[in-house]
């Protein structure tokens, strides 16, 4: 309900004694479910994904490497393994962590991989998050004439189905297949378990209870908003035009062949004989006073809602949003990115959220060796094929702007060489973190350079003289010569090469002239 809104109108149930059923049903109209905040609060864990550093070790011959890319190139809609667990499974990881991810092989023995939700499995038995049995949930008949429900049933030596009539169960022979995995090729995606029960629980689940004191808050503000955020006209009543303050009009009317006259309400205000009107800012209409009581000066103006709730209720929604933020990762939030923060402060806030985060790349690397593993195992048919993956935990928390700083300061107060060339790297991955491949054209340039903490004069005071000297001198405008075809298909050693070339053809320019 709070990661994708379903069901969060069903929640709101009427609050008895505290709401009527005219606010109920407005609520309902304005419903704003938890979904924006949940994403917000999410938002970290994208990192998880795009984090610098780990590795896939695939244990096996170029060849062999090369087949086994190409099957894991799409293992659903498309996707590669990383896009099919940052699209499809993430969220199902935090909405149903007790849910399954199975590798399936169809009667033509191609792969494909899926995500099985818990209300789609009649029973599993488990072994940690190895599944060692597997029922799903009872399937119909194409036929219409055909009353009986079947199961499909997986164990590690056989894929079956079974047909169920009253109290009769049957194995469909015909329908009967070897597992050629020799386990169930399926795996809980969970990882955090409940203590009290047998079960995984979701990754909200510390702010849950929370998410629902907010979903009432935000819903009551709406409804408070809607019916008391409007300023109200007030004023002494005035006689309505139509009427002169009668409150009645009078028409004729021919009884027979005489002439008679009707009086009715009037139509304009309804038979009060003032000026009123119905709208979203409804108008008070005072008495006007006797004689000897006090009239307002001037004779009309505004009420104003109150403020104060107003804000308390803005607040009260702000400050449980941070609160589970706060909560779930183990930091605090700021609104201001201007906010002076001394650097130990900065270190431990990230060193606590990056804690909460490299579980998440544990997890989700053991789900990617296992998809990886059974695709190798049939690409390969080796049953005994194993890759090694981990995922990256290098997370760019840190702005291009802050890090940037961070290496002029480093430099003016020439810090080690080996820790400028660690924040240069820091600062281009961040620099260019959405953009994969100016990030490797950079690092590659980057690496090229034979001094990339120092400037030309400051090569030529250290008494370095020759080659490195010409490389560090004319590396810039060498780098302008090169394309960008030329950067990504060589390698480092090839355009340091490259850069070598280029320096000795400026040298032997020089001796000519």
């Amino acid at each position: 309900m709070h990661l994708t809104g379903e069901g969060a109108k069903d929640y709101l149930e009427k609050l008895d004694n505290y709401e009527n059923e005219a606010q109920r049903q407005l609520k309902e109209k304005l419903l704003k479910s938890n979904k924006s905040l949940i994403s917000f609060l999410l938002r970290p864990a994208d990192q998880v994904f795009s984090a610098n550093g780990g590795s896939i070790q695939y244990n096996a011959s170029d060849s062999q490497i090369t087949r086994i890319k190409t099957e894991v190139s799409d293992v659903s809609e498309g996707l590669n393994i990383k896009d099919f667990l940052r699209k499809r499974v993430f969220k199902k990881y935090v909405a149903d962590p007790n849910g399954l991810i199975m590798v399936d092989i169809d009667r033509d023995g191609m792969l494909q991989t899926s995500f099985y939700g818990t209300e789609q499995v009649y029973w599993y038995a488990r072994r940690g998050n190895q599944v060692e049995a597997i029922i799903f949930e009872p399937f119909k008949s194409e036929d219409q004439n055909d009353d009986r429900q079947f199961f499909r049933v997986i164990d590690d030596k056989s894929d079956n189905i079974y047909a169920k009539n009253g109290d009769s169960i049957e194995l469909l022979e015909d329908e009967m297949l070897p597992n050629y995995f020799g386990f169930v090729p399926a795996q809980v995606v969970g990882d955090i378990y409940d203590l009290n029960k047998p079960i995984f629980v979701s990754f909200l689940d510390e702010v849950l209870e929370d998410a629902k004191d907010r979903l009432h808050d935000v819903n009551t503000h709406l409804v408070h908003k809607l019916a008391h955020g409007y300023a109200k006209y007030w004023s002494y009543p005035e006689n309505c035009t139509t009427c002169g303050g009668t409150g009645e009009l009078k028409r004729n009317c021919a009884d027979g062949d005489e002439q008679t006259t009707e009086t009715y309400a009037c139509y304009t205000c309804n038979g009060s004989g003032t000026k009123t009107r119905k709208d979203a800012s409804d108008m008070m209409l005072l008495p006007i006073p006797r004689e000897g009581e006090n009239k307002l000066d001037p004779p009309a103006g505004y009420v104003n809602p109150s403020i104060e709730i107003w804000k308390q209720y803005k607040e009260d929604i702000k400050e449980i949003g941070d609160y589970m933020y706060e909560c779930l990762w183990g930091s605090y939030f700021s609104r201001d990115p201007q906010a002076e923060k001394t650097a130990t402060e900065t270190f431990v806030n990230s060193q606590i959220k990056n804690a909460r985060r490299k579980d998440l790349s544990k997890n989700f690397g053991r789900l990617h060796k296992f998809i990886l593993d059974c695709y190798g195992k049939i690409a390969l048919s080796s049953p005994s094929y194993e890759s090694s993956v981990s995922y990256g935990t290098k997370y760019n928390d840190e702005s291009p702007e802050v890090l940037l700083k961070t290496i002029i300061d480093a430099t003016d107060k020439q810090i080690s060489s080996a820790i400028i060339g660690d924040l240069q790297m820091k600062y281009y991955q961040a620099e260019y973190a959405n953009d994969p491949i100016e990030l490797t054209k950079r690092l590659k340039m980057l690496k090229t350079d034979p001094f990339p903490d120092l400037t030309a004069q400051e090569v030529r005071e250290l008494g370095i003289t020759g080659e490195e000297l010409l490389m560090k001198i004319y590396h810039s405008q060498w780098a302008l010569t090169l394309d960008n075809a030329k950067i990504m298909l060589m390698d480092v050693s090839e355009l340091t090469d490259d850069l070598r070339q280029y320096v000795q053809q400026k040298q032997l320019s020089n001796e000519l002239q």
